[in-house]
């Protein structure tokens, strides 16, 4: 994708002019292929706002550049995974789960006060997403995964005692899912696994009633 191989300077330059159209399209596009589709170049343009530049020339303030637009970008993902899990439409699910796990990445503690819009539908993934073919398997992994970089953002808040009931809760569902025993091919072990390490550096002393499955 263009976005992703112009960044940085796409998106020091043109996300201003970007991102409102793509949010508007997430918005408020009918068809679901199309919303699919600005919302895979909306991840393109975000993860081009990961500071991985080799010299400071490159650098990019991603939290800076994003700021301005978080609130649409965030309601607009809260409505499209909200519809996308009740149409079970898993492309259009996969990849606002591919953008919110890159956001959180980019805004870190910036993300608290979205953390109650998200979590919730993250369990209902959970809960909801069957357990047998691949596919679901891999979309499952990809929420766990989603969850991680969750647990990341809002472990830099300053403020962290509001998020442990969340972080307590869904490490419970993930430590059960591995203590059901899963098969070796399954990329919800790796996913459940490096979760869970998150959870720990979240939770610390908290999180030692949950260190056996961590070490199975």
């Amino acid at each position: 994708m263009l976005a992703t191989e112009l960044a940085p300077h796409l998106q020091k330059k043109h996300t201003n002019d970007l991102l409102p159209v793509l949010i508007n399209l997430m918005m408020n596009e009918q068809n679901q292929k199309m919303r699919t589709q600005a919302t895979s170049v909306v991840l393109n343009v975000v993860q081009g706002m990961v500071n991985e530049a080799e010299n400071e020339e490159d650098d990019v303030d991603g939290r800076e550049i994003l700021k301005p637009f978080v609130a649409d970008l965030l309601r607009a993902l809260v409505e499209l995974l909200k519809h996308s899990i009740q149409s079970k439409y898993e492309p259009l699910q996969s990849e606002v789960l591919n953008v919110l796990h890159s956001v959180c990445s980019v805004i870190l503690a910036d993300f608290g006060v979205y953390f109650n819009d998200f979590m919730p539908m993250m369990k209902e993934i959970l809960s909801n997403v069957g357990n047998i073919t691949m596919s679901d398997k891999k979309l499952r992994a990809k929420a766990i995964d989603t969850i991680g970089s969750i647990i990341i953002a809002v472990s830099d808040c300053d403020d962290k005692a509001q998020f442990a009931p969340g972080v307590h809760e869904i490490t419970q569902v993930l430590a059960n899912a591995l203590q059901q025993g899963l098969r070796d091919d399954d990329p919800q072990d790796e996913a459940i696994k490096n979760t869970l390490t998150q959870s720990a550096g979240f939770l610390q002393k908290d999180f030692a009633p949950y260190m056996q499955f961590l070490t199975q």
